[in-house]
C-alpha cells in the first residue's frame, strides 16, 4: 500500500531513490565538486518520526510509568514525553472500524503521571504535568477532555469510560465529564461535597474511588455491582485500583480486599497473597467481540519481591504472568490485557493483543529503512533485522524468529513482507487471501510492495510477480509487463514504473486510480494510495490522479524541488530535496501536518491515519570533498557486493563504475573515494546493491 524509499544523503542536497529491476535497491546521490555546508546539527542517525494516528516509536528511552486502557497502553518516557500503542481510538460497526479519537497531542511534556480511558470508545487519556497542570485529549463527546479552568496543584489523575479524576495538593477532588448509572442515564460526574483530605484516587468504568489520609475509602457513581459501595469496616487502606466494574484496595499489612463485580473471581484476592505493594484492576471487552459483554475483569498484584500475581477473567491470557518475570517496579491491568514495568525500564505485556495492547514498540534506533502499512508500522535496523510495532489482529507485527540480512520491507492492510539480500521474500500476517503465500519458485526479487490481500515482488530481470487476491484485479500483472524499475501496491490496485520513465496501472478503477494522465513521462518515482497515485517527475514536480475527495490527488500549486512521494488513505505526503516534508488532504488525524521544525528527513511512508519519517544526521553520512576527490560514504549491510556509480545527470543509463568502487558490506558504512572527477565538474553518484 505504501512505497518505500531507502534514506539518500548528498553534501549539498537530497536526490529522490528508487528501486533498479537490474540491481536490487539504489541510492542515487549528488554533489557538485565546488565545496559546501554540512549541517552541525540534527536528529540522531537512523531515527524515525511519525504523525497522525501512531506516535513516534521509542527512541531508546527508559518507560518510567505505565497505563493501560480498555484496549490501549500507555507509557511515559525518561525524557516526560509519553508513548501510546495499541487500539481504542476508534469503535467496531458492522465489522468495520471506525477512527473517532485522537492521538496523544505532540507537543506534550514534562509528564509525570498518565490515565488511559477505560475501555472508552473513541479514546481519551489525561496527563499530569511537572507544574501540577493536566492535558486530556481524545474524545469529548461526555465533556471528558473540559478540565476544568484554571485547575492547578495536581498530584493525581485517573480516567473513567468517559470521565476523568484529579486530586490536588490539598486534598480535594475534581471531576469532569459524565458517567452511566445503573438505569442507563447519563450524569454528569462530580466528587461528593463532603470528600476531603483525599490521598489518592482511582476511575472504573462509571465510578471513582478516592483514599483518605485516615486509611479510609470513599466510593461514588454507578452502584452496579457494588463497586463504588466500599465494604463496611475498611480501614488501614494504603492504595486502590477501580477496574471496569470491580475494586481492590491494599491494606498496610500488605494483603488485598475485594468488592464489586466477582463473575470471575476477580474481586477474591488468591489466599494466602501478602507483602502486596501495588494493585492493578481492569477488566471489559475488544471492540473485535462480536457481541461485547463487558462483563468480567482481571486483578493483579505486585509484591515487594518485584514479581507478580494475577486472578480473574483470563479469556485472553491477561491473568497468565510470563514464567520468570521479575524486577517489576509498577502494573497496569487494561481491558483483556497487562502490563508490567521492570526496574530497568522495559515494559512486559500479556493477554489480548488484537488490536497490538501488548505489542510493546521496540526500541528504535540505527533504522535505515521504514514502511507502514494499514495500521502497523516496520522498521530495518543497520543490522539486517526488523522491528515491528502497532495493531496486530493478524501476526502482522510478529516479526518471523531469526529473519535476518533484510535490505526491504512492505507493510500491507494486515500482512507484512521482507526482502533478503538473497533476493527472497518472507511474508506473515494475515493469508485469508493468500497474501503471505510467497510463491515457492520467486527467487531474484529487487523490491517488493504490498497491498490489502495481495503481494507485488519486481524481479531483477525487470518482470513483476503477484500474489494473492485478485479482487478487481489488483493482483493480475498485465501480460508483457516488463521493464520496470519500481512498484506500488495500492489497497486494490497496483502501479509499475518503467525504465523509460512511463507508469502502468491495474486493477480497481472505480476513483480513476489506473487512469494514468496521458503523456506523463520522465517518472522517476510513484506511490499507490486507497485510491489514489502520485508521480514524481524528473524535474522535482509531482502529478496525482483518481480519488480526490479530500483533495489528496490535487497537488498544491507551486510544489516543487520533490524527491520522494508517499500516498496514504486521503492524504499525500512529500519529501522535498531540503530534507523537509509536506502534507495535503485530509487531516482528521493531522497525518498530513507535519511536526513543526521536522528536518534532515531521508525517507517518508503513508498509511491509512499516519505518516512516518525517517531522519539521519548529516554529519554522519554524506559525500565529503577530499584531497583526492569527492568521498561517497554510505552504510552497508553485513554481506552484501555494493558498487559506486557515476553519471553526468539523472538519466537511467549510461552509469560509470567507479575504479575501485566495490565494496562488500560489513553492516558499517564504508567509503569510495572518486579519484577520476574533474575539478569543478559537476556528478551525481548513486550505491547500487549488487544482486
Amino acid at each position: 500500500m505504501t512505497h518505500v524509499i531507502p534514506f539518500t544523503i548528498s553534501g549539498r542536497r537530497l536526490v529522490h531513490s528508487r528501486l533498479s529491476a537490474v540491481s536490487g535497491l539504489l541510492t542515487i546521490l549528488a554533489v557538485t565538486m565546488s565545496s559546501f555546508h554540512v549541517p552541525a546539527t540534527g536528529p540522531a542517525a537512523g531515527q524515525p518520526v511519525s504523525w497522525g494516528y501512531f506516535n513516534t516509536p521509542h527512541l531508546g528511552t527508559v518507560f518510567t510509568n505505565i497505563a493501560a486502557g480498555g484496549t490501549h497502553s500507555l507509557a511515559i518516557q525518561s525524557d516526560g514525553t509519553i508513548l501510546g500503542w495499541g487500539g481504542n481510538y476508534g469503535t467496531y460497526a458492522g465489522g468495520l472500524f471506525i477512527e473517532t479519537g485522537a492521538p496523544i497531542p505532540t507537543d506534550l511534556s514534562n509528564v509525570v503521571a498518565v490515565a488511559a480511558g477505560i475501555n472508552a470508545s473513541p479514546a481519551h487519556g489525561v496527563a499530569l504535568k511537572n507544574d501540577g497542570t493536566v492535558v486530556p485529549w481524545g474524545d469529548n463527546s461526555y465533556q471528558q477532555t473540559n478540565a476544568p479552568t484554571n485547575l492547578g496543584n495536581v498530584v493525581a489523575v485517573a480516567a473513567g469510560e468517559n470521565h476523568c479524576t484529579a486530586l490536588t495538593s490539598d486534598g480535594t477532588v475534581v471531576c469532569w465529564g459524565s458517567y452511566r448509572n445503573q438505569f442507563g442515564a447519563i450524569l454528569p460526574m462530580t466528587a461528593p461535597n463532603d470528600l476531603t483530605n483525599g490521598t489518592a484516587i482511582a476511575a472504573g468504568r462509571n465510578f471513582n474511588l478516592a483514599l483518605k489520609t485516615d486509611g479510609t475509602v470513599v466510593g461514588w457513581g454507578d452502584i452496579a455491582y457494588g463497586a463504588s459501595i466500599t465494604p463496611d469496616g475498611l480501614n488501614s487502606v494504603t492504595t486502590i485500583a477501580a477496574g471496569f466494574s470491580h475494586s481492590l484496595a491494599l491494606k498496610n499489612d500488605g494483603t488485598v480486599v475485594g468488592w464489586g463485580e466477582d463473575s470471575y473471581g476477580e474481586a477474591t484476592p488468591p489466599e494466602g497473597l501478602t507483602n502486596v505493594i501495588a494493585i492493578a484492576a481492569g477488566g471489559g471487552s475488544s471492540y473485535q467481540d462480536p457481541a461485547p459483554t463487558h462483563s468480567g475483569g482481571h486483578s493483579l498484584a505486585l509484591k515487594a519481591d518485584g514479581t507478580v500475581a494475577a486472578w480473574g477473567k483470563n479469556n485472553y491470557g491477561q491473568t497468565d504472568v510470563p514464567p520468570g518475570l521479575s524486577n517489576v517496579v509498577a502494573i497496569a491491568a487494561g481491558g483483556t490485557f497487562s502490563l508490567a514495568l521492570q526496574s530497568n525500564g522495559n515494559i512486559v505485556a500479556w493477554g489480548d493483543d488484537r488490536e497490538g495492547a501488548t505489542s510493546v514498540p521496540p526500541k528504535l534506533t540505527d533504522v535505515v529503512a521504514i514502511s507502514a502499512g494499514t495500521f502497523h508500522l516496520l522498521a530495518i535496523k543497520n543490522t539486517g533485522t526488523v522491528v515491528a510495532w502497532g495493531m496486530n489482529s493478524a501476526g502482522q507485527t510478529v516479526v518471523p524468529n531469526q529473519l535476518s540480512n533484510v535490505v526491504a520491507i512492505a507493510g500491507g492492510d494486515s500482512h507484512s513482507l521482507a526482502l533478503k539480500g538473497d533476493g527472497s521474500v518472507v511474508a506473515w500476517g494475515d493469508s485469508s487471501h493468500g497474501e503471505t503465500n510467497v510463491p515457492p519458485d520467486l527467487t531474484n526479487v529487487a523490491a517488493i510492495s504490498a497491498g490489502a490481500g495481495f503481494s507485488l515482488a519486481l524481479k531483477n530481470d525487470g518482470t513483476v510477480k503477484a500474489w494473492g487476491t485478485s479482487y478487481e484485479g489488483a493482483a493480475d500483472v498485465p501480460s508483457g509487463l516488463t521493464n520496470v524499475q519500481t512498484i506500488a501496491a495500492g489497497r486494490s490496485f497496483s502501479l509499475a514504473l518503467k525504465t523509460d520513465g512511463t507508469v502502468v496501472s491495474w486493477g480497481s478503477n472505480y476513483q480513476g486510480q489506473t487512469n494514468v494522465p496521458a503523456g506523463l513521462t520522465n517518472v522517476t518515482a510513484i506511490a499507490a494510495g486507497s485510491a489514489h497515485a502520485l508521480a514524481l517527475e524528473r524535474d522535482g514536480t509531482v502529478v496525482g490522479w483518481g480519488w480526490n475527495n479530500f483533495g489528496q490527488a490535487t497537488i498544491p500549486a507551486g510544489l516543487s524541488n520533490v524527491i520522494a512521494v508517499a500516498a496514504g488513505w486521503h492524504d499525500s505526503v512529500v519529501l522535498r530535496s531540503d530534507g523537509t516534508v509536506f502534507g495535503w488532504g485530509e487531516r482528521d488525524f493531522s497525518e498530513a501536518n507535519p511536526p513543526a521544525g521536522l528536518s534532515n528527513v531521508v525517507a517518508i511512508s503513508l498509511a491509512q491515519n499516519f505518516c512516518m519519517a525517517l531522519t539521519a544526521d548529516l554529519k554522519t553520512i554524506v559525500i565529503e570533498k577530499g584531497n583526492e576527490g569527492p568521498k561517497i560514504r554510505f552504510h552497508t549491510f553485513p554481506g552484501l557486493p555494493y558498487t559506486v556509480e557515476y553519471f553526468p545527470d539523472l538519466s537511467a543509463v549510461g552509469w560509470v563504475p567507479l575504479p575501485n568502487g566495490g565494496v562488500q558490506g560489513t553492516g558499517e558504512d564504508a567509503s569510495v573515494t572518486d579519484s577520476t572527477a574533474p575539478q569543478g565538474a559537476a556528478r551525481f553518484y548513486r550505491v547500487k546493491r549488487l544482486p
